[in-house]
């Protein structure tokens, strides 16, 4: 394997801290484990844990509407993509993703299978919409499609159906769709709805961290057909032999008290309130268009020009210390992606400074 640097994260990790935050894409939610109700002197260190939490596994398999043996927990989503990706890309099968596409994917599928991706072009004129019989114009036979749903970078919902319809045609094709459903949760009634419940071909992905806003307790999961939940589970055993313990447990808690629930709520709300302002700052630019996202907190906005604005992102970032994530990452160099996870007087401060520098710097 060649691993490459994923620049995306060198352009978001690299910056000091105390940067005016127009990036991030998850909302921040308890910074102690006592806000969340649990003490540190009865959290376990070690347990039964070898595949996953076992309550933990039994409790998201009944919220999910699956078999205990269709979960497999992850660090975080992040981790859940990449095995799954190294699974499915392993013996050098093609890979197909959408686009815009998070800039992760590209990289990994490149670094495993040693060959660029193909694309499944997800058009703003058509407000990003899967379209029906895109992989059946794939000039090979993918293993591999990935999508997500939330879409990200746009925060576009797309029907359970078209996920269907989609996991149809790569059945047909011989392959595995793959569904990041990590910001699916930000969506009233979502939060415990998947892909993979629903098509024996669709595997999904998720965590506790952009709606939950619990990225600390680095908790994801697998979603799918127990064969591939198998081999997911002892792939890992090359990463580590036995998975922590108190994160887990941390999150069965969580979850099975009712916490989360009430942690969704706050990011729904939050993403509500912020909208608005998002919008109310956009509409005041000539030369900017975007859709309406369906929830979440990250909007994409392009330049009807197509010109890039890469060095727009810098500029804003240098004079007003405001950092976004441009298009450029995403495979949309005339996009960039705003994220408005923060509070709503620091997120109305942020697009006052973005529309200034954008006037100035676009026109």
């Amino acid at each position: 394997m060649n691993f490459t640097q994923i620049d995306l994260f060198d352009w978001l990790k690299t910056q000091p801290h105390g940067y005016r935050d127009l990036a991030s894409s998850g909302v921040h939610g308890p910074a102690t484990m006592g806000e969340l109700g649990i003490r540190l002197d009865d959290l376990p260190v070690s347990d039964v844990n070898q595949y996953g939490f076992p309550p933990l596994r039994e409790l998201l398999a009944a919220k999910f509407g699956v078999s205990v043996e269709q979960v497999a927990i992850t660090p975080g989503t992040s981790m859940a993509n990449y095995v799954l990706m190294t699974l499915m890309l392993q013996s050098g099968g093609a890979v197909a993703m959408e686009r815009p596409v998070y800039r992760p994917f590209p990289a990994i599928a490149e670094s495993i299978s040693g060959r660029p991706p193909l694309f499944i072009e997800r058009e703003p004129a058509q407000r990003y919409e899967l379209k029906a019989g895109a992989v059946r114009q794939l000039p090979v036979d993918p293993a591999l499609v990935i999508v997500t749903n939330l879409h990200n970078p746009s925060g576009v919902l797309a029907p359970f159906e078209n996920i269907d319809q989609l996991a149809d045609d790569v059945a047909a094709r011989g392959g595995m769709l793959m569904v990041d459903e990590v910001f699916l949760p930000f969506v009233e009634t979502m939060q415990w709805r998947t892909s993979a419940a629903r098509h024996d071909h669709v595997v999904a992905t998720g965590s506790l961290t952009k709606a939950f806003g619990l990225s600390g307790l680095r908790v994801g999961w697998v979603l799918g057909p127990k064969k591939v939940i198998h081999d997911v589970q002892r792939l890992m055993d090359y990463m580590h032999v036995v998975q922590a313990t108190s994160p887990e447990v941390a999150a069965y808690r969580v979850l099975e008290a009712g916490i989360g629930d009430e942690l969704l709520r706050k990011a729904r709300r939050r993403a509500a309130e912020n909208l608005p302002i998002v919008l109310s700052a956009l509409s005041d630019l000539a030369d900017a268009e975007w859709i309406e996202p369906d929830g979440g907190v990250v909007i994409l906005v392009r330049r009807p020009s197509r010109k890039p604005t890469l060095s727009f992102c810098q500029k804003l970032y240098e004079e007003e210390n405001v950092l976004t994530q441009p298009g450029h990452y995403f495979g949309a160099p005339d996009a960039v992606r705003i994220g408005f996870a923060g509070e709503p007087v620091e997120v109305a401060d942020h697009m006052k400074r973005f529309v200034r520098v954008w006037r100035m710097e676009i026109g």
